[in-house]
């Protein structure tokens, strides 16, 4: 179109311009060559390029007119047209026109005499949809290309029984490169014992019969080597005439287990007929289809009379409907269960316990059509469980004995502080909970708690039933007591950090304390709960050189020094404890 267009403008004469220019669609500029300034433009060209009208685009620079963007390509081009006699020159450049939008533009440009001056004729027709289209199929057949290449499976095509195209895959998995696959027969690619059978599926395809999807045969690779294939192939056209176009997996890992799994069927078999663990299987529903015999010893029926019966039919009602919603969970979720322990009624009425593992089966189209799975016996597992968890109570409470008479050594040593080792701990076991610690953290709180002055043994009795002030002396030595409780404790083997807790209890927030000067969270945070309810049970209570302060006083105590001396969440819980209501120091009142 754009070189007929030329061809009738190199034809008119100067006159002729204008009018040919009105009947042209294509975009038509004239330029001086000398000065590059346009002198004539169509209607079409001020539409393209974004000016009200051509009269507007006269005495413009024609690189400027036509674009905002690519110049420096434009004004090559147009170098070019200008220096050449006859040919015109064309090219595609994007460009972005004088109203901000970025269009491609086909130029064609061809130097002419105009009006007795060398002068420059441009062609211009906007082609940014076809542009656009051919990005579009070039990244397509990117993506296409990309999707072959790094496929997971062979993509291969076979035309006139020969292999016309060979992805990586398929090189990988015959063990040759693409030119020693192409157009080779395929025929010597397959295992002779399968190649008549291969062959029939690729010419069945090619006359477009019904077969199935997928088939399975053997190929021999470059070093001679057998391997299992399934292939599926589906026809369609390559250059134009019928083809192959076959997507091949390598399967040879599962074929070998699949003969293997055949040839040890009767291996199997006596496995588990023998086995120590009660073999089953069930349907969908839960009815058993077959029975392993040591069904016999476990629950003393014969296998026969288990099949077509379910396991709950062996179980009590509450026991059935706890086991049954585990199955019917598992069983929508296509999911297997494992050590689901359950209690079964031998036949004699006795209980047996039972731990059931079971995985799903399911037929060629992934439905689930039953369970098989095993029945162990764990009575006896379950007898020993419940003589450890009775000896492990009675160690507890040998535990707890041991504890509440060291604890009780301490206060009578000490009786005009009796009882202040317990109240420390209600009140630091209460605080525990309200800082929502776990159970374990909050026995250890607990533990530590009655065991917190258990170096107060070794302070002598004078010292601590001392009725006035204590001297720097004396108090230096009340002042080991953390230290001799962590030595005492250290050695016993508590399931808690006892001994650390019970050493750091006197520690403060700003060094201040004893027996290490530890800060902030260097002591533990059950070491800092002890400390708070140490404080305040202490000012609330009498003392031998003092009467007791009363709880208002302990608490402005432990507000006035919040974050400073004593641990900040711990102060607010202490608080809390006391101002719900939901904490009293039970003989006192308070």
């Amino acid at each position: 179109m754009a070189k007929r267009t030329l061809k009738t403008l190199a034809q008119a004469s100067d006159s002729d311009y204008a009018r040919l220019f009105a009947d042209i669609l294509d975009g038509m500029l004239v330029f001086d060559a000398a000065t590059m300034k346009v002198l004539l433009a169509n209607q079409a060209a001020a539409d393209i390029l974004g000016f009200p009208s051509p009269e507007q685009m006269a005495g413009v620079d024609i690189v400027k007119s036509i674009s905002q963007r690519n110049g420096d390509r434009l004004a090559a081009l147009l170098a070019v047209a200008l220096g050449k006699e006859e040919r015109p020159v064309a090219e595609d450049i994007p460009m972005t026109t004088r109203d901000d939008r970025d269009i491609w533009l086909n130029i064609v440009c061809k130097r002419i005499d105009y009006q007795g001056k060398p002068a420059g004729l441009v062609v211009l027709r906007e082609v940014t949809d076809l542009k656009r289209m051919e990005e579009r199929l070039l990244a397509s057949q990117e993506r296409n290309r990309l999707l072959i290449e790094n496929a997971n499976e062979g993509i291969l095509v076979i035309q006139d029984e020969v292999l016309k195209f060979a992805n990586p895959k398929t090189q990988e998995l015959f063990g040759r490169t693409a030119q020693e696959l192409v157009l080779k027969p395929v025929a010597d690619l397959i295992h002779p014992e399968d190649r008549q059978k291969a062959l029939d599926q690729h010419f069945k395809r090619l006359n477009e019969e019904h077969i199935a999807d997928v088939h399975q045969f053997r190929i021999v690779d470059k070093n001679g080597n057998t391997k299992w294939v399934e292939l599926n192939g589906v026809l369609f056209s390559w250059g134009g005439r019928p083809a192959d176009l076959c997507f091949v997996r390598d399967i040879t890992e599962r074929r070998l287990a699949e003969e293997a799994l055949y040839q040890s069927e009767e291996r199997f078999r006596t496995l588990v007929e023998n086995t120590s663990d009660w073999v089953w299987e069930v349907d969908t529903n839960g009815v058993y289809t077959y029975v392993g015999p040591r069904v016999r010893d476990i629950l003393g029926y014969e296998p026969q009379d288990v099949v077509g019966k379910t396991p709950f039919h062996f179980m009590t009602a509450q026991e059935s409907a706890r086991v049954a919603a585990i199955f019917e969970s598992c069983l929508r979720a296509k999911k297997p269960f494992t050590f689901v322990e359950n209690v079964c009624l031998h036949k004699d009425g006795h209980r047996v316990f039972m731990e059931k593992s079971a995985v799903p089966f399911f037929d060629a189209e992934g439905n689930v059509c039953g369970y098989r799975g095993i029945d162990r016996d764990i009575t006896e597992r379950k007898r020993a469980e419940e003589q450890l968890k009775e000896s492990y109570q009675k160690l507890e409470g040998t535990l707890e004995g041991v504890i509440q008479a060291m604890a009780l050594t301490v206060e009578i040593r000490d009786r005009h502080t009796a009882g202040h080792q317990r109240r420390v701990t209600e009140l630091a076991h209460a605080i525990a909970r309200e800082l929502g610690l776990s159970g374990e953290r909050t026995r250890a709180v607990r533990i530590a708690g009655l065991l917190h002055d258990l170096g107060k043994i070794t302070i002598p009795t004078e010292i601590l039933s001392k009725p006035g002030r204590l001297t720097d002396m004396e108090f230096a030595i009340i002042k080991t007591h953390p230290k001799a409780g962590y030595e005492i404790l250290k050695s016993i083997d508590f399931p808690w950090p006892v001994a650390d807790i019970v050493v750091q209890h006197h520690e403060r927030i700003d060094g201040s304390g004893y027996p290490a000067g530890l800060r902030g969270e260097q002591s533990t945070l059950e070491a800092r709960i002890l400390a708070v309810a140490d404080v305040v049970e202490a000012m609330a209570s009498h003392r031998p050189y003092r009467p007791a302060l009363g709880i208002d006083r302990a608490l402005n105590e432990i507000i006035g020094n919040r974050g400073k001396l004593y641990d900040a969440r711990v102060v607010d819980a202490c608080l809390a404890v006391f101002s719900t209501g939901s904490f009293r120091f039970a003989d006192q009142g308070i």
